[in-house]
């Protein structure tokens, strides 16, 4: 700047400025001038800030750019979501609900029995077994709805038993039953030979208890091999097996083998 004119009197001392503005203007980081026909304009570059990879824990605005008004604007750092909390760390995959976190997923149980207090909607897969169920609410009963079978590829061995045999009435002289299974889940694979060398004074039906128990009553068909080669019929009551002939008359008779196989569901 110059001074032209000083003039001084016993109080005060007066100054006449002829200012040359603006002599030099430099922009900040993050502002850019430029000058246009004697005009000069201030712009953010938003090159020149640093990026940063959280809110820090002090701020309270952001500045944003509205296009639709162009100008700019403070915007509070909690409508870009600083300041909300972790989740619980409790397994359970939660989401943004209501300005709160709400269970967002179902827990998955992995175990060989089904887990206890368990939430609707849950999945527990069966480890023994490789099936996949869900807890399901209907309104009224809750109960695991399988959605996926078990593992096909099971190669484990049957499980064989010999169960005494009797009849309805009289006695085997000569009888023997060899009863083989599988459990599969809730299922459980059976198939059974009866053997008759001497039916002695039995009548009626063929009898056996089982091993397993299965749910309800379950029937099947099944054949004499060794002798008449009639068809048969079997019934479940409770853990007992029951056997007869195809019209529901006796299939007992000495030199007879009744075989048959099936599949029920089990507790």
């Amino acid at each position: 700047m110059s001074i032209p004119f000083l003039s001084v009197k016993p109080r005060a001392i007066k100054l006449k400025v002829s200012p040359r503005f603006p002599a030099q203007v430099i922009g900040r980081a993050g502002i850019d001038v430029t000058k246009q026909n004697g005009d000069y304009f201030f712009d953010l570059d938003y090159n020149d800030f640093p990026t940063i990879g959280a809110v820090p824990a002090q701020a309270t605005n952001a500045l944003i750019y509205n296009p639709a008004t162009g100008q700019y604007a403070q915007l509070p750092i909690s409508l870009l979501g600083g300041g909300i909390p972790d989740a619980p760390s409790d397994g359970t995959i939660y989401g943004r609900k209501n300005a709160a976190w709400v269970a967002a997923g179902s827990t998955v149980y992995i175990r060989d029995t089904p887990p206890v207090g368990a939430a609707d909607n849950s999945l527990w897969w069966e480890s023994d077994t490789g099936a996949l169920y869900v807890r399901y609410n209907d309104g009224n009963t809750v109960q695991w709805v399988a959605v996926a079978p078990g593992n096909s590829t099971d190669n484990s061995a049957w499980t064989q038993t010999m169960p005494a045999v009797t009849a309805t009435s009289g006695a085997f002289t000569s009888a023997s039953c060899a009863f083989r299974y599988k459990l599969i889940g809730k299922s459980c694979l059976f198939s059974f030979s009866v053997s008759m060398p001497n039916a002695g004074t039995a009548a009626g039906n063929i009898q056996f208890d089982m091993p397993v128990t299965p749910i309800g009553t379950n029937a099947g068909g099944g054949k004499e091999i060794a002798a008449v080669g009639y068809q048969c019929n079997w019934q479940t009551f409770g853990t007992q097996m029951i056997i007869a002939k195809y019209d529901n008359t006796t299939i007992i008779g000495s030199g007879r083998t009744v075989v048959a196989t099936g599949v029920f569901e089990i507790a």
